[in-house]
């Protein structure tokens, strides 16, 4: 691994470590602790969360397991564990069939479950969203998770979002839509979901859809956002979305998607990257490519939005660059001092983070 900045490896057990997907930032809202998912060494599907405690300098880990319970999880995005707060995790638990969200406390290591599989957690609500139901039996809807009252509770079906959109007399086979990537604003006041046919072969003349629907906290305001190219997120203060785009001559760009009405504009043309991450200030990108300079490298590229200019963070070995393989999902810290990332470095998948300050 090679890097003119400061890397730490922050997971340090014998088997492959991840944190969640690019969208959920590992590090406590304290900044005292970091959370990944740990395989066990001799399993490719089940594993541990796992906790590492920083020291004042934030280099050193020490990791415990808080639940003592193994769970199954994937190399891509573990069990999207993450933070309700300081003291509180969840996670994805449960299997195919009965799909429920693991609520485990730092302090006491108490459990508790609520029906459902966690997307995302709300930073200052405590309220949960999913895509998944309880069951594969569900109808594909938005559901929201209570962390209080342990309930959950349907908040729109496709049909709902499918008379709100404007392809609407165009799109056919609704029965092909499904939601993903539910994600709420940093402030907790509003979330988006992406509503798709996305990932099956459509006949001829059927139109693809891959469009955002944002909505206020309580469920209200619903409208369409745009459609977009790949790879979501949310700019830190909300006030829009941003995602890949695909332009003729494969390169890409990164599109801004203002909430207020206002027109898209690319925050950063003829990009490189799988994943980007704006930071909080909102002046920086960092983004995550494959085959950089060579094949069988990978590499962590960190942007100017100013000057659209890049600088390398870290190239780093990476043999299997697909879903069960190792993807970087670099995502900074709540600060923005840091970013965490996953590599594949050593040979096995470990999570690291980078001093940019």
């Amino acid at each position: 691994m090679k890097s003119k900045y400061p890397v730490t490896q922050i997971s340090s057990g014998a088997g492959p470590a991840v944190h969640s997907y690019f969208d959920l930032c590992p590090e406590s809202f304290d900044a005292t602790r970091v959370l990944y998912y740990e395989f066990t060494e001799d399993s490719a599907r089940n594993g541990y969360v796992m906790v590492a405690t920083l020291n004042k300098s934030a280099k050193l880990p020490l990791r415990h397991d808080p639940t003592g319970e193994p769970c199954s999880g994937s190399s891509h995005e573990g069990v999207e564990q993450q933070w309700v707060d300081n003291n509180t995790i969840a996670y994805r638990g449960g299997e195919r069939d009965h799909r429920e969200t693991v609520i485990c406390s730092i302090h006491d290591n108490s459990i508790r479950r609520l029906p459902g599989a966690i997307r995302m957690f709300s930073p200052v609500n405590g309220m949960g969203l999913n895509t998944s139901g309880t069951s594969r039996n569900d109808e594909p809807a938005v559901y929201l998770m209570d962390f209080q009252s342990g309930k959950t509770r349907r908040l729109f079906t496709r049909k709902d979002l499918f008379e709100r959109h404007p392809w609407h007399d165009s799109i056919k086979d609704l029965d092909k839509i499904y939601f993903k990537h539910s994600k709420w604003t940093l402030d907790g006041k509003r979330f988006f979901v992406v509503f798709t046919n996305e990932g099956y072969d459509r006949p001829a003349g059927v139109r693809g859809v891959k469009s955002i629907f944002v909505a206020d906290a309580g469920c209200s305001n619903i409208r369409y956002l745009c459609e977009f190219g790949h790879h979501p997120m949310w700019a830190d203060d909300g006030t829009f979305a941003y995602a890949f785009d695909f332009r003729q001559d494969k390169m890409l760009n990164l599109v801004a998607h203002p909430i207020d009405g206002r027109e898209a504009y690319p925050l950063l043309s003829n990009i490189h990257g799988w994943h980007a991450s704006l930071n909080p200030e909102g002046t920086k990108v960092v983004t995550d490519v494959g085959a950089w300079k060579e094949k069988g490298n990978g590499a962590l590229l960190l942007y100017d939005l100013k000057t659209g200019e890049y600088t390398e963070l870290v190239i780093y070995k990476m043999v299997d660059a697909s879903h069960a393989g190792c993807h970087a999902h670099p995502v900074w810290s709540r600060n923005g001092k840091r970013v965490y990332f996953n590599s594949s470095d050593t040979g096995v998948p470990q999570l690291y983070a980078i001093d940019l300050v």
